[in-house]
């Protein structure tokens, strides 16, 4: 059985050739060599592989890649949410100044026609005009305040302007203010 071992392995030697980069062996039918050259081939404990020295493995890169896109993903969640932030703070500010122009509106009235300026829902534009296509609501309302004065009139005005969502706010901008017929 040994012999007969032997001798199949006669037939084979090693045969080595070079890649760029890399060092393989081949093992090749030669029917003149003996065992003792194939022994010698197997006992050269040569690498197989000579890596290089120089650039990144492909995981390096991929793990490389995932960090960058975890952080852009994150810069433009911050960005998008300071952009609506500075949206909805310019809103209130209109919401807040057309309140204000509503009010120093109903002091240059006569002081019997300010009962005239109660209104509800009304959509108005940024500068506080009535317009159809407005994204403000305005809603005045005038009523006599009664506390042992006379002729004192309290003018609310409350502007509902657009959330974040851009639907109408649920929380208005409210503004009060007493008037007197001296003014």
């Amino acid at each position: 059985m040994i012999n007969k071992f032997r001798q199949t392995v006669a037939w084979f030697t090693v045969q080595r050739f070079t890649v760029p980069g890399l060092l393989c062996s081949a093992v090749a039918l030669c029917p003149g060599e003996g065992a003792s050259s194939v022994a010698k081939a197997m006992a050269d404990k040569s690498p197989r592989r000579v890596r290089p020295r120089s650039g990144f493995t492909l995981i390096e890169v991929m793990v490389c890649s995932v960090i960058f896109v975890l952080f852009c993903v994150s810069f433009l969640n911050s960005a998008f949410a300071s952009i609506r932030s500075q949206q909805l703070a310019c809103d209130y500010y209109k919401a807040m100044t057309i309140a204000r122009n509503r009010i120093q509106r109903a002091t240059q009235f006569e002081y019997d026609s300010i009962l005239l300026m109660s209104e509800d829902q009304v959509a108005v534009d940024g500068k506080g005009n009535i317009a159809s296509a407005g994204i403000y609501r305005r809603t005045t309302s005038v009523s006599v305040y009664t506390n042992g004065t006379p002729n004192l009139l309290q003018f609310t005005v409350q502007v509902h302007y657009p959330g974040a969502r851009r639907t109408i706010s649920t929380k208005p901008v409210e503004l009060s203010t007493l008037i007197t017929d001296n003014m």
